[in-house]
């Protein structure tokens, strides 16, 4: 089973933060903090964009 962590105002799977700090944001210059803080946000407009479609 998956060992969850909190950043900023969401839970996520230890691995996934693994991945996203150690490899996905390498040569990005976008700092961790700044990903996580950013990312509730993006998915929200996402969220949003999708069920305005479905309506």
């Amino acid at each position: 089973m998956s060992e969850y962590i909190t950043r900023g105002r969401l839970q996520i799977a230890r691995v996934l933060d693994t991945f996203i700090n150690d490899q996905a944001l390498v040569g990005t210059q976008i700092e961790s903090a700044a990903f996580w803080a950013a990312l509730p946000a993006s998915i929200k407009r996402c969220w949003l964009s999708v069920s305005r479609c479905k309506s």
